[in-house]
């Protein structure tokens, strides 16, 4: 109560400037703590919101590789089934049963196989074939039919113009297979 008391007599011995001075101060001193206060408000907000965002970017690439995954590992499901359906299959043999279908026998030549083992452990058996001396359209069915199977896949399409007949053309194709992992192959 006495520090009451000394407030009000020292407000009320003040002469008018004086009050009006420190009245202002008063005021300035109010209104600097509201400044102080709302720029830390607006600052913290700021760090919040950046932080939400990046736990937000976080939770996208999160969720993006979680669905990849699952992806990759349908196409796996798939890739195995496939596989199942005939374990014993040939490259080679395929590869010539599609060229006699299109009467491409004359233009065939095989080339070299590749084994190499690809992701987890599969292996890919690779054939590089040529084809001399035909049209666009030969090739183009060619290509048609392999891409039509699910077991083949062309890796590699190198075509030239001929030149013993400049309206046929040569390619060199190396065609692949995937085949199953060796530490599964007997399931």
């Amino acid at each position: 109560m006495t520090l009451l008391k000394k407030i009000q007599d020292f407000i009320q011995n003040l002469n008018e400037k004086s009050f009006i001075k420190y009245v202002i101060l008063f005021w300035c001193f109010i209104f600097l703590i509201v400044l102080l206060l709302v720029v830390n408000y607006f600052l913290s907000v700021s760090s919040a919101q950046q932080q939400i965002n990046a736990i937000n970017d976080s939770r996208e690439q999160t969720v993006e590789i979680l669905q990849k995954a699952q992806r990759v590992e349908q196409q796996r499901k798939a890739v195995d089934a496939i596989l199942a359906q005939d374990p014993e299959f040939k490259i080679d043999g395929f590869i010539r049963d599609i060229t006699k279908n299109l009467n491409l026998e004359q233009h065939f030549t095989s080339g070299e196989f590749t084994t190499s083992t690809v992701e987890d452990n599969y292996r890919e058996q690779a054939e590089k074939v040529t084809l001399d001396g035909i049209n666009m359209k030969q090739l183009t069915q060619f290509l048609s039919t392999i891409e039509q199977t699910n077991r083949l896949y062309i890796k590699d399409l190198e075509i030239v113009r001929s030149e013993k007949n400049p309206r046929t053309i040569n390619s060199t194709l190396t065609i692949a297979t995937l085949l199953p992992p060796l530490a599964r192959e007997g399931i």
